[in-house]
């Protein structure tokens, strides 16, 4: 069963900004951010310590404002820059500075190693935007002055950062970067492409990087050559998903033939999202898949469809029910269901009912005293696509534009 919640702002504006161009592609990972703090690394020896204070930014709803205005007009956000201040410990145990200054990035790096000598501290990432951007790695000299700042396209081609592992927001490069035993280089052990996840066991290739200069070194030639080769199956992988993804969006909607959830509650999303007048961009829908009244999970599952049903809320909600091996056993749930529902409490409801006519004309009837709409999910006929949810296509195409002008007007973008 999957819960549905009010859709905010907040993460239409994360969307709008991080994935309108992973629409096409497919399903991204999720992830959240917190707001930035400020905080301070220590060195190894613990002789040196940098605090790293993130630019005001207000909260996250003024960052993604900002952001989208931005975005549109075409020109940088202006807000002040995030400070850095390295300290070194004096032989009292007391902390003295030794360079303060302005960092590049636009809110804060993510994370901050070191030098032991402290005569280098890098920065890498950016908030809220792991991998993206100019700052991915950020060297500043013994005075604070800036050495290099490299985004990912120095070190690694753009079809290589394609194939990397990445959630909304973030691409996942690198893991464990660390100083080189004589100090004079980073070591970046990037993550080679495997169309996975980031999991503690991820191969990886060591780039270096000159900490007086910059300069990039590649890893050995035979282990970037094998990295190359991963990149090129994990494409090719991709762009066999994409076409399937593709012709999947665009082929009849029928019911799974048989009773596997999983199968069930993909095919309840699906049709929701098909058959719906909501913008195609933000559909949201719970599903609950009744198990059959031998099963030894009914009882589960009909508290998941009592608590969808009695779960009533004052902005619009939708919410998708199937019971594909036992139709009767979900009239016979709806039927205790309904009688926790006040009547008319359920008039912001849209309950989408996949079950033969005789047993879906049976809820409806159970539904009406509660105000909730009843829309029939017919198993023997296919839900064509709406053209607007193929990628492509001119409703696409508009409806991409409309659903941006939608998100400015939220967010006050002129």
């Amino acid at each position: 069963m999957t819960k549905p919640r009010p859709i905010n702002l907040l993460s239409l504006a994360a969307l709008c900004l991080a994935v309108l161009a992973l629409w096409l592609a497919g399903p991204a990972r999720a992830d959240s951010w917190a707001l930035p703090e400020t905080q301070t690394t220590p060195s190894a020896n613990g002789q040196f310590r940098f605090t790293v204070t993130p630019s005001e930014i207000g909260s996250q709803l003024d960052y993604f404002r900002e952001e989208v205005a931005a975005e549109k007009s075409g020109e940088p956000v202006e807000r002040p820059a995030p400070l850095g201040m390295l300290e070194r410990r004096g032989t009292d145990g007391k902390w003295a500075p030794v360079w303060a200054g302005p960092l590049v990035n636009p809110v804060a790096p993510v994370t901050v190693l070191v030098a032991d000598d402290g005569r280098h501290v890098v920065t890498f990432d950016n908030w809220h935007s792991v991998g993206h951007g100019e700052h991915v790695i950020v060297i500043y000299g013994p005075d604070g002055s800036l050495v290099r700042s490299l985004g990912l396209t120095d070190l690694v081609p753009e079809e290589y950062i394609e194939a990397l592992p990445r959630s909304v927001s973030s691409i996942y490069w690198s893991k464990d970067e660390s100083f080189s035993e004589d100090g004079a280089s980073l070591v970046i052990p990037v993550v080679v492409p495997h169309g996975g996840g980031l999991g503690d066991d991820v191969e990886t290739v060591p780039f270096s990087i000159a900490l007086a200069d910059g300069a990039v070194t590649l890893p050995p030639a035979a282990q970037w050559e094998a990295a190359l080769a991963a990149t090129a199956r994990v494409r090719a992988a991709m762009v066999e998903a994409d076409a399937r993804w593709l012709a999947e969006r665009k082929a009849p909607l029928m019911p799974p033939q048989g009773c596997v959830e999983g199968e069930w509650h993909d095919y309840l999303r699906e049709a929701h999202a098909r058959i719906s007048n909501e913008p195609p961009f933000e559909l949201s829908t719970a599903t609950t898949v009744l198990f059959p009244r031998d099963h030894p999970r009914h009882r589960e599952s009909v508290k998941w469809l009592r608590e969808e049903v009695a779960d009533v809320w004052d902005l619009p909600t939708n919410a998708a029910f199937a019971s594909p091996c036992d139709p009767d056993g979900l009239v016979e749930a709806f039927a205790k269901a309904v009688k926790r529902v006040k009547p008319g409490s359920a008039k912001n409801a849209t309950y989408y009912i996949a079950a033969p006519e005789t047993q879906f004309a049976a809820i409806a009837r159970l539904l009406a005293p509660t105000g909730g709409r009843a829309v029939w999910l017919d198993p023997a006929v296919a839900i064509p696509q709406r053209p607007e949810r193929i990628p492509g296509t001119p409703e696409h195409d508009a409806a991409m534009a409309a659903w941006q002008q939608s998100l400015e007007a939220d967010f006050g973008v002129d």
